[in-house]
């Protein structure tokens, strides 16, 4: 005998609370997923006295996001922001109009984000004539993955329930 949809046990049924944290789950895993997976890239090269820079933020340099042209570079730094749990660094690109971050985000580990400041000051004072650096991205998109898989194992059982009658209809 087999239990009615509207039976309490019925293994299709999807209780409000699961529902709202499997939405919880898979959206902040998808949330910190877009995030964590941003890498902006900073590209320039010079032909003589032509400098052309730009400056590309893409999802784990698969998907562009944004585009821009960035011109008059005269040095760069590692700018610091400090509490009471520690500090953390970017690196900051002084044109001659503007300050412009490499990355948007402060993340913790001075020495790497000092190399590619000096990159972009051996660039700026034309020891080079390319530069190609990035920050953001990497391995810790995976992380936030786990959320999105633990919220479609909530809901998948009761899901799957539900739409396995209404696919095994015949036509």
């Amino acid at each position: 005998m087999s239990k009615a949809p509207d039976s309490p046990d019925y293994p299709g049924q999807i209780e409000p609370p699961l529902l709202i944290l499997a939405v919880v789950f898979v959206g902040a895993g998808l949330l910190f997923t877009y995030l964590f997976g941003q890498q902006t890239t900073l590209t320039c090269t010079r032909l003589n006295t032509l400098e052309q820079c730009t400056l590309q933020t893409s999802w784990m340099n698969l998907v562009p996001l944004h585009h821009r042209s960035i011109e008059g570079i005269r040095s760069a730094s590692v700018e610091e922001s400090c509490d009471e749990d520690g500090c953390t660094y970017r690196v900051l690109i002084r044109t001659e109009q503007d300050e412009i971050p490499l990355g948007q985000a402060f993340s913790s580990g001075m020495a790497p984000k000092q190399r590619k400041a000096d990159q972009i000051n051996a660039f700026a004072s034309q020891q080079k004539n390319e530069l190609k650096v990035s920050e953001g991205g990497g391995w810790w998109v995976l992380f936030p993955l786990i959320f999105v898989i633990i919220g479609i194992g909530i809901i998948y059982r009761p899901l799957w329930a539900t739409l396995r009658p209404m696919l095994q209809r015949p036509s």
